[in-house]
C-alpha cells in the first residue's frame, strides 16, 4: 500500500508540474485509494516535513535562499510520514485507530 501511495504522489508531482513541496491528503477504503487534495504549498507542510525529517527544513531554506547550495546539506536520506485526522470525531466510520493524530516519524526511507 505504502509503495502504491508513494508511485501515485510522484506521478501526481510530475503531472501537476510541482517544484517544492506539495501536500496530497488521501482516504483509502476497503484497499482502494481516492484522492482528497493536493496542495502545491508549504504553508502547513514545513513543519510536518521538519518533524518527519528531523532537521530545520524553513532554516535550510533560508540558507539556500541566502546562497548556499542545496549539496551542501545532507538531505539524502528520504523518510516517510503520516498523520491521521485531526478530530476525535472523524467523518469517517472506517477511520482506523492505529494511526495517531500527531504526526508520526517513521525510520524506513522512503522508496
Amino acid at each position: 500500500m505504502i509503495s502504491e501511495l508513494e508511485r501515485q504522489t510522484r506521478e501526481l508531482a510530475l503531472g501537476l508540474d510541482v517544484v517544492g513541496l506539495m501536500n496530497v491528503q488521501y482516504a483509502i477504503k476497503n484497499g482502494d485509494i481516492y484522492v482528497l487534495e493536493v496542495n502545491p504549498r508549504a504553508s502547513r507542510t514545513v513543519p510536518f516535513v521538519a518533524k518527519v525529517m528531523g532537521m530545520p527544513v524553513a532554516k535550510i531554506a533560508a540558507r539556500i535562499m541566502a546562497g548556499e547550495k542545496l549539496a551542501d546539506f545532507n538531505l539524502k536520506k528520504r523518510k516517510l510520514g503520516m498523520s491521521g485526522s485531526r478530530s476525535r470525531y472523524s467523518r469517517s466510520p472506517a477511520s482506523p485507530a492505529s494511526i495517531p493524530c500527531s504526526v508520526r516519524r517513521c525510520d524506513r526511507p522512503a522508496r
